[in-house]
C-alpha cells in the first residue's frame, strides 16, 4: 500500500469518472476510476517549489520545473520532493524506538509535438523510495489483556499511539521505478491516444 503514498508536486488536474471504467480502464474499474494527471512539460518556461515543516519534525520539500528545448516541439521537465517526519507512535520498550517516515521521488518528463502530423508524444519516468515503520495495534481498554494475567511484567499500552513492541520493529521500505508513454494523434474527426 506504500506504493500509492508518494506526493505529485506538479498535479494540473483530478477526474472523476463514475460508474463502469471497463473500457478504458480494464474489468477492475467497475465502480469507476480516479484518474490524477501530472502536467505536461511547457514550451513556457516555468516552475514552482514550496517547502514545509511541522509537529513530529515533518519536513516537506517539493517541487516542478519544465523549460522548452526546441519552441513548440521538444520541452523537459522535471519534478519531485521529500518527506522526513518522526513518527507519533511511542514504544513502551526501554531502549527501543520506532522510525518515522523517510521518503523522496524524482519523476521527468519529455514532451514531443510534430505539428505536421498531429502527433505528440510524453515519455515519462519516476524514482522513488520510501522508508516508515507502522505500529499499528489496538490499545487494551483499561490495560486489561490476557497477556498481563500470563505476565505480570509485561509492558501494556494504556494510551493512544502508544506501542510495546516486543522486537525491534524494522521499517517497511518500498522502491519504485515508473516509466509510461503516451501518445495522441489529432485528426479531423477525433484524437488517437494511446
Amino acid at each position: 500500500t506504500t506504493a500509492g503514498t508518494f506526493d505529485l508536486p506538479d498535479v494540473e488536474r483530478v477526474e472523476v469518472l463514475k460508474g463502469p471504467q471497463g473500457t478504458l480502464f480494464g474489468r477492475n474499474a467497475t465502480g469507476g476510476a480516479i484518474q490524477v494527471i501530472t502536467r505536461k512539460p511547457s514550451y513556457e518556461p516555468e516552475g514552482m517549489v514550496s517547502a514545509s515543516y511541522g509537529n513530529f519534525n515533518d519536513i516537506v520539500a517539493k517541487g516542478h520545473v519544465s523549460v522548452p528545448l526546441v519552441a513548440d516541439q521538444i520541452a523537459v521537465s522535471l519534478s519531485g520532493f521529500y518527506h522526513n517526519s518522526d513518527t507519533y507512535y511511542k514504544n513502551l520498550r526501554p531502549g527501543s524506538k520506532l522510525e518515522g517516515e523517510d521518503s523522496w521521488q524524482v519523476r521527468g518528463k519529455v514532451r514531443l509535438n510534430n505539428a505536421e502530423s498531429n502527433l505528440e508524444v510524453v515519455l515519462s519516468g519516476a524514482y522513488g523510495k520510501r522508508s516508515e515503520t507502522f505500529a499499528i495495534y489496538g490499545t487494551p481498554l483499561n490495560g486489561n489483556t490476557v497477556t498481563k494475567l500470563l505476565d505480570p511484567n509485561a509492558i501494556i499500552p494504556s494510551k493512544p499511539y502508544e506501542a510495546a513492541l516486543n522486537d525491534d520493529a524494522k521499517p517497511q521500505k518500498n522502491e519504485s521505478l515508473d516509466l509510461s508513454a503516451r501518445a495522441e494523434l489529432s485528426l479531423d474527426f477525433g484524437t488517437l491516444t494511446s
